[in-house]
């Protein structure tokens, strides 16, 4: 049957049973006198709830108490899967950056202070003979210093540049300031000074911090003496090491220099991937015309290393990862510098070049506040959550244990948070209109969003929700009702994600048949077909006819209802084309509910009741009901049918899997008289 109140008519066990009869035979019995005809309505008839729900097809959704459990309720309970929306394998599919990024030339080191072969320039003895006597600012003659090593070198700020100066006095005179000094590139003047005793050396030195030092420097010398003599001043100059912006000309056999840069992620949110397979490859490409060769010898990319030594590599990704800061890949190398007749300028840059190819990634943590909001948002598949709205559902109440949820399954997801807010109810009608409502409306608090801690959405509380929704709905010409709609994937906090990760939405529901009937509810019985009584009886009933009697042998009716019942008995034509009742019940079940009431009134009218009577919850008695003689005229024409209409009064009905009703016997008895008066 097509409504929920199929179920409520289980309660309605007694008017099935009353409608089980087979077809009529008459028995004789009674007094000498009297002769009695038997007209059947049903016989040892007996149905548990259990037994009727089996019989009936409702569904596996209805669900009876197992023995013994506390909750003897029969329950209504049904999981219905809405989509299982795969967030992985839209989250996992990232556009990795391709690298293309000038990075200027960092400062080089050359030299070294251990190894005196490897000094940027190697010792450079010079001399000038000198007559030197008691004088202040004495004028000692110069020389040229020319260096063979380089065409320029342009030196960084650091303290670190310095040529060192070695002074041998071989006079007899004490040099107590001597000044030694030259002009750079720049125009700078480069200066220092030593006090050196008679017959003895001094070390001293240059600071070359900014200096642009030519290839080729005049040395100019003055100072301040004490006593006399002459004789030679030796000189030795060498540049151990130095930290160099800019060089010409120079032969650099090694050098080592770290570079570093970021380059921006393709997509935001992005905080580290690993990978199952794929390759970072990357090139150096030094600047033109410099003679420089490039090799990187220790490379971290986001936490993926590599210590080749090449200008060229390729990184395998498999089982490797990298990390994002801020939607920056921070890219870092130590890179081994040579070649002949350099020319080094760090006002130039080297070009970086490659990128990840043919990646495949095995998981992400994504940080799904920044995510692109086209890459969070998920469209749920159009599924139909109900194909009929049941019929009066205006007149019940449910219970305040009855449970409808829309329930997400994380999985092993935490963090994650759903937003509903775009997701709607849609019921659908054959003419194509639609009526619409926001799930979040009908959610206890207009709750939208859910958590993993969290994670439903109660769709029955006190206030406006489904049910309230669903009674103000058109019932006629409804073909489903659907959810639809757009849910959006949101996080306070970073998660990973692998392409397999998914999460699953459903709707659960579990309604015990506890509700309150707001109003009396009436419903008309599909009809029986049943013989109709032989002319000969019929004769012999109109010519002395006695009493008619409605007889219920031993009715039990173990159940929570109170019913009023109303049998009918009419001769129904136009329903003789179905062979049996069950054709005839499929027929006024495929029809609209106006259409059904229409051919339900050929038998239910005034003119057909047979009689009314109320049977109370719990009644255990027979019961024998005079009826007026006229109501025998019911059973004359052919092609006859009974039905029962019965009302059920607003109250609270509760049902459990033992409810039953049982009849021994219903019949009507037609007792005519032999040989006795009309009085």
């Amino acid at each position: 049957m097509k409504k929920i109140i199929v179920l409520f008519s289980v309660l309605i066990l007694t008017s099935l049973l009353l409608l089980g009869c087979s077809k009529n035979s008459y028995d004789s019995f009674g007094p000498a006198w009297d002769v009695a005809y038997k007209v059947p309505l049903a016989k040892d008839e007996s149905k548990t709830l259990e037994e009727l729900l089996d019989e009936t097809s409702i569904g596996e959704e209805i669900q009876l108490a197992p023995e013994g459990l506390l909750d003897p309720r029969v329950k209504f309970v049904k999981s219905k899967e809405v989509d299982t929306v795969n967030i992985g394998e839209e989250l996992t599919t990232v556009d990795l950056p391709q690298i293309n990024k000038n990075i200027n030339l960092p400062l080089i080191t050359i030299g070294d202070t251990t190894d005196n072969s490897n000094n940027v320039i190697q010792e450079i003895n010079q001399s000038t003979n000198a007559t030197l006597f008691s004088a202040t600012g004495l004028s000692i003659p110069g020389f040229a210093l020319n260096f063979d090593e380089f065409s320029s070198i342009v030196f960084s700020n650091n303290s670190v540049n310095k040529m060192n100066i070695e002074v041998a006095n071989n006079t007899a005179a004490t040099i107590d300031s001597l000044n030694l000094s030259f002009v750079d590139n720049n125009g700078k003047k480069v200066s220092t000074t030593l006090a050196i005793p008679a017959n003895a050396s001094k070390q001293g030195s240059w600071n070359l911090s900014g200096v642009n030092l030519p290839q080729n420097i005049t040395i100019n010398l003055t100072a301040d003496v004490s006593g006399s003599g002459s004789g030679n001043l030796d000189f030795t100059f060498s540049i151990p090491e130095g930290e160099i912006s800019k060089v010409t000309g120079y032969d650099l056999s090694s050098a080592t220099a770290e570079i570093s840069t970021t380059i921006s992620a393709a997509e935001s949110g992005i905080e580290s991937l690993t990978f199952d397979s794929g390759s970072l490859a990357l090139n150096i490409l030094p600047p033109t015309s410099s003679n420089l060769n490039f090799a990187i010898t220790e490379l971290n990319a986001g936490g993926l290393k590599d210590s080749s030594l090449d200008n060229g590599l390729v990184v395998p990704l498999a089982d490797q990862g990298v990390s994002f800061n801020n939607d920056q890949l921070e890219l870092s190398a130590k890179i081994e510098v040579s070649g002949s007749n350099i020319t080094y300028d760090t006002s130039e840059s080297i070009l970086i070049d490659g990128g990840f190819n043919s990646s495949q990634i095995a998981q992400v943590r994504v940080d799904l506040s920044r995510v692109d909001i086209a890459k969070a948002e998920y469209n749920l598949t159009s599924t139909e959550l109900i194909n009929e709205l049941p019929e009066d559902l205006n007149k019940l109440s449910l219970s305040d244990d009855a449970i409808a949820e829309l329930i997400i399954d994380y999985g092993s997801l935490t963090g994650l948070e759903i937003d509903f807010s775009g997701v709607d109810l849609v019921a659908k009608y054959s003419d194509g209109s639609q009526v619409r409502k926001g799930l979040a409306e009908i959610t206890q608090n207009n709750i939208s969003q859910i958590d993993s801690q969290n994670s439903s959405l109660n769709l029955l509380h006190t206030g406006s929700d489904l049910v309230d929704w669903l009674k103000d709905l058109e019932s006629s010409n409804l073909e489903s009702i659907d959810v639809q709609g757009l849910i959006k994937v949101d996080s306070n906090s970073i998660v990973t994600i692998d392409p397999q990760t998914s999460i699953t939405a459903k709707v659960d529901v579990d309604i015990p048949f506890d509700f309150r009937v707001e109003e009396d509810y009436i419903e008309e019985v599909n009809p029986a077909s049943i013989d109709n009584v032989e002319q000969d009886v019929v004769d012999d009933f109109q010519e002395n006819a006695k009493e008619v009697r409605l007889i219920i042998e031993e009715l039990n009716n173990q159940t929570p209802v109170a019913i009023d019942l109303e049998i009918y008995v009419g001769s129904v034509p136009a329903w003789t084309s179905y062979s049996t009742d069950q054709e005839l019940s499929d027929y006024l079940d495929s029809l609209t509910e106006e259409e059904r009431d229409n051919q339900l009134q050929r038998l239910y009218q005034s003119d057909n009741l047979l009689k009314s009577l109320s049977i109370d919850s719990h009644e255990q008695k027979k019961r024998e009901i005079v009826l007026d003689v006229s109501k025998a005229d019911l059973f004359i024409p052919e092609d006859l049918y009974v039905g029962v209409k019965y009302t059920i009064p607003a109250g609270d009905i509760v049902l459990n899997s033992s409810d039953m009703v049982s009849i021994k016997e219903a019949y009507v008895k037609l007792v005519t008289k032999v040989n006795q008066s009309n009085d």
